[in-house]
This record gives C-alpha cells, structure tokens and sequence, in this order.
C-alpha cells in the first residue's frame, strides 16, 4: 500500500491531501484502496487479482460433526454437573422452565450421555436447599465473628410486587423476601436485631 499525494488536477482545486493506494507488484497498476471508497469494496481487486493468477483455488474441507469438534467429559461425576447447573442457573439467572426446554435438554443429553438431565420441579428441590445450607454457613459465620460487621441494606419491590431486602456485609451478601411492609421494626425483627 502506497500513500499517493494529491494529483496535479486536485492541487489547483486547492485539494492537498493524500490517498492511499494499492499498487500490483507484478504489473504496477494503481487502484484506491478499499477504505478510500465510499462503499469500501474490494471487488476490484479481487478482479486484478484474478487476472494474474486465476481462479483462487480452494483446498476441500473436510466435513467435520459435532463430536469431532468437542472432547467428551470423560470424569466428570453427577454430583459435579448437577452442581455446575445450579451455579450457571443463579449465575445466568435462568428460570426454572430452562430445564423444561427441548432444545436444552437434547444439547445435554448429547454432550453428557448418560446423565439423567434434572426437571425444574428438581432444580428448584435441590436450589432451595443449597440456598439453606448457604445461609446455615452465614449464619454460623456472623456467629464466630468477634468484632463488629458494618451492614448496607436495601430494600425494594419487584414488578410481580414481591418485597425483597438486601443486606451487605463486606464479602457477603444476603437476600430474603418480604411477608410485610418496609418499616423499620419488621426489617430489624428479620435481621434478628433489637
């Protein structure tokens, strides 16, 4: 690629900027650059190109399928996938009916044969008590804690009108749903503070 500076034409209409261009090694034809066109194209020089060396040849690919292209997970244990469902589930914030879903369901039985693909009515079973066990660890946590924790809170209401309350302690975080109002008593009966 070579910078062309203005022609002598563009000089007298007061035009001083330069142009890039492409230039053919073999026969030293000039032609804009595709970034210079309005349009960008390249199809000119794919004409040049061809003109010199013919039809581009294209090696044949070999076909390859699914399995080819990605290694079966030969350790991976039921208890570690179900695991792994459950984190991208909370992570991805999937809805309980992802499990529900056809296409879902074939993409893990063909990649983990074998392996019983859980219901949603299953998920939210084992969720639900992995969120317990989570808050048993917290719990116990605070508990052996000997100084003192600084607590955010925030609370709102979701679209569906449910209540939630949020409370942040540095390297943690804690939701729980609502049964009453905002105020301050029911929000401190829930933190178990007096």
């Amino acid at each position: 690629m070579q910078f062309d500076d203005a022609s002598e034409a563009d000089k007298k209409k007061g035009v001083t900027t330069t142009k890039a261009v492409m230039v053919c090694k073999q026969c030293r034809h000039s032609m804009l650059h595709p970034y210079e066109k309005v349009d960008k194209s390249n199809s000119s020089l794919w004409k040049h190109y061809r003109k010199h060396n013919g039809a581009i040849p294209l090696h044949p690919m070999k076909q390859s399928t699914i399995d080819n292209l990605f290694r079966q997970p030969s350790n991976m244990s039921g208890s570690e996938l179900q695991r792994l469902l459950l984190e991208t589930t909370v992570t991805c914030n999937w809805p309980f009916d992802q499990f529900e879903v056809e296409v879902f369901r074939y993409l893990m039985r063909r990649g983990y044969p074998g392996y019983n693909i859980p219901r949603r009515k299953t998920v939210r079973r084992h969720l639900t008590s992995g969120a317990e066990k989570a808050r048993e660890e917290i719990k116990s946590r605070f508990e052996n804690h000997d100084g003192r924790i600084s607590l955010a809170l925030d609370c709102w209401t979701s679209s569906n009108r449910w209540e939630f309350m949020g409370t942040t302690p540095p390297q943690c975080s804690m939701i729980s749903v609502l049964k009453s109002t905002h105020s301050v008593n029911y929000q401190a009966t829930k933190m178990d503070v007096a």
